[in-house]
């Protein structure tokens, strides 16, 4: 019973980052979760009713998003960071 709960939950906190990437990859305002969000629950209701329950665990506030969006910033710049201390050379480009 519990397993379950969990892995609803983690699915739920994947789809929240994978939906925030979206809305940071279309310059979207954080606020356009809510607006998500409030979609998936009507076709939800409407599609699978037995699964809306589902729906309703993924978290898509404006401070979620927000957030989710920093963790991923932060995320590459560590990698990138990580990554660069392996650099033998490496060239800047800066325009204007």
């Amino acid at each position: 019973m519990f397993h379950k709960s969990t892995q609803d939950s983690k699915v739920a906190t994947k789809i929240s980052f994978q939906i925030s990437l979206l809305i940071t990859k279309r310059c979207k305002p954080f606020t356009d979760g809510d607006f998500i969000k409030g979609c998936f629950e009507i076709a939800s209701q409407k599609i699978c009713p037995e699964a809306a329950s589902k729906f309703e665990k993924i978290r898509l506030s404006r401070m979620t998003v927000q957030r989710r969006i920093s963790a991923m910033s932060a995320n590459i710049t560590d990698q990138l960071t990580t990554h660069s201390e392996n650099f033998a050379y490496f060239s800047l480009a800066i325009d204007e």
